[in-house]
């Protein structure tokens, strides 16, 4: 789910819920490289938006580059750890993982978005 949704909200948004996860795991270790990624996504794309911007000046070139630019940047943070996560749920913890709710994730990313949207029109 973290992984569909940073399809939409971006690969920072993964790297977050999968860091948050696997402190609840008790995998410090992992956390820490996942809270690594999610600061490396964040810079790199914003870093990449101001470029774009600098570059292009007309919105919908500078969206569409910096849409397949975290694109790419979740699938390699998908494939080269992101799905780790998952691997190891199902291996070393046999159906005993109990999920958590989505639905504070949810509320928490409709409020950020919202204020974002709003804040950007202004």
């Amino acid at each position: 789910m973290a992984a569909f949704l940073s399809w939409i909200l971006t690969p920072v948004f993964g790297a977050i819920i999968h860091a948050l996860n696997w402190h609840s795991l008790d995998q410090p270790r992992k956390a820490y490289i996942s809270w690594g990624w999610a600061i490396f996504n964040f810079l790199g794309l914003t870093a990449i938006s101001i470029y774009f911007q600098s570059k292009f000046g007309d919105g919908k070139t500078s969206e569409r580059l910096l849409g397949l630019a975290s694109l790419t940047t979740l699938f390699v943070w998908y494939f080269s750890f992101g799905r780790s996560q998952s691997k190891f749920i199902a291996r070393q913890l046999n159906g005993k993982y109990t999920k958590a709710g989505w639905l504070n994730v949810l509320c928490i990313i409709t409020i950020i978005v919202s204020s974002v949207l709003i804040l950007g029109s202004r």
